[in-house]
């Protein structure tokens, strides 16, 4: 067994412990059922009369229920264009929604979704059709999408696969899970959308309640996007009081432009006690980036390996980066680049414990940007990490931010850089520092590893 597919088998693993540990003592009201051969009606959701469409059966549940699906195809069953035909799912809009309104399957209560035979047998096709924008969208407090070999098969080329949309959430006490999933070729495999805090854009019921701090999380766990334009997105945007914790652990990216992304969306300041989302222990494998993370928290245990850009591309602020390996990536292992100018340098509060090595080899042309600013980065130098000294992202110019950001010195002691001799600038390790550094940057590789670091698993 590869280790690649060890790391993936091990993950699995730890990810079905996460989920039950999370799960294991929720209480279900009742079970209904879904299959190939049943038929909807009002009524429908026993063993003996199965519904044909997870849209009735959401229709026909009650609050905590567990809806178990067999194994066969949904959504588009019959090739219509308007989904007419029977036992097609039931596409609608959801107009409070203004960002992401459409969908497919709308989840809008709190029920728990799942296969009985896995993501393998069962699938959801939305096929063409342009009339939503996510094949599934969860707006229910508490709901699940699937468990660890329990999933489901997404396809259709579709704006979104699967969207946690918490964009108006009047509060979170329960966990939204989305786990055991397979999403192919979609604009987005998986997205979680944060609340939008903006009291012209609360609804009268409960303008008062925009603003709060949320005492459980959107967790993704366990799935997989393939030849996705994004894999997994997670946008937070701007809450005062407090953030939505978005959390991706055990997730696989393959043959998308970029496997993991994050971004504060609508908001004014995404502060440093705010970051977008953590990443534990994903796995993002020959796509474009791997891992493109401004504002993020703690990304642990992460691999970038064989993508045509760079392993991780990261964006300094709240940024906690340990144990994660960038192997045999084209450009390099990490960019790191600035955050807020008016943050003292050295954002990144511990970078240590990470494998780099072999990376930057085959650099492509890698432009670093964000709006009217941009900065290339040449060519390759076999860098284990780039380190863009005083280029910052800026945001929208209406909000004023540009210019010049501080000159990064990144503490990077302990990593492995591929050979027991610490960075190389020529020879069989990664390269960090010296012509790896740009803008005034400096990064401070040593003392550095000797060996290959351990990677924790959570």
């Amino acid at each position: 067994m590869s280790t690649l597919a060890r790391l993936w088998s091990h993950t699995a693993t730890l990810t079905l412990t996460v989920f039950l540990s999370l799960h294991g003592s929720a209480v279900t009201a009742n079970v209904l059922s879904v299959t190939n051969y049943g038929a909807d009606n009002n009524n429908c959701g026993s063993t003996a009369s199965p519904c044909r469409s997870i849209t009735q059966a959401i229709e026909n549940a009650s609050a905590w229920d567990t809806i178990w699906v067999g194994a066969g195809h949904y959504g588009n069953i019959h090739g219509d264009p308007d989904f007419s035909g029977a036992g097609d799912e039931r596409p609608q809009t959801l107009p409070i929604y203004h960002t992401y309104s459409s969908c497919m399957i709308c989840v809008t209560k709190p029920v728990h979704i799942q296969s009985y035979n896995g993501a393998a047998v069962t699938f959801i096709d939305g096929g063409s059709s342009p009339l939503f924008t996510a094949a599934v969208m969860i707006v229910a407090d508490g709901a699940t999408f699937g468990s660890p070999g329990h999933g489901f098969t997404i396809t259709g080329g579709n704006g979104v696969g699967v969207l946690v949309n918490r964009q108006l959430a009047e509060s979170m006490t329960r966990d939204t899970v989305v786990a055991g999933n397979i999403d192919v070729k979609d604009g987005f495999g998986f997205l979680t959308y944060g609340m939008e805090a903006v009291p012209f854009q609360c609804p009268p019921q409960f303008a008062q309640d925009c603003f709060f701090k949320p005492n459980a999380q959107v967790l993704l766990l366990g799935n997989q996007a393939l030849g996705s334009g994004v894999g997994f997105y997670a946008i937070q945007n701007f809450e005062p009081t407090g953030h939505i914790k978005f959390v991706m652990q055990g997730n696989l990216a393959a043959g998308t432009k970029a496997g993991f992304a994050a971004d504060g969306g609508i908001a004014i300041d995404v502060r440093i006690d705010a970051p977008v989302a953590t990443y534990l222990n994903n796995v993002a494998v020959d796509n474009g980036v791997g891992f493109s993370l401004p504002y993020t928290g703690t990304v642990r245990g992460n691999t970038a390996s064989g993508n045509s850009q760079a392993g991780f591309l990261l964006e300094t602020t709240s940024t906690l980066f340990v144990q994660n390996s960038a192997i045999g990536n084209a450009g390099p292992g990490a960019i790191v680049a600035p955050g807020d100018p008016n943050r003292p340098p050295a954002v990144i509060d511990q970078f240590y414990g990470n494998n780099f090595f072999g990376n930057d080899r085959n650099r492509p042309q890698i432009t670093v940007s964000n709006g009217p600013l941009s900065f290339p980065l040449g060519p390759g130098a076999q860098c284990g990490v780039v380190n863009v000294g005083a280029f910052i992202f800026i945001k929208t110019a209406q909000f004023g931010f540009g210019g010049l950001g501080i000159p990064e010195t990144l503490q990077a002691p302990n990593n492995f850089w591929g050979s027991a001799h610490g960075p190389q600038q020529n020879g069989q390790g990664d390269a960090a520092g010296g012509v790896c550094d740009f803008n005034g940057g400096t990064t401070i590789a040593k003392p550095a590893q000797t060996a290959p670091a351990a990677i924790t698993s959570f």
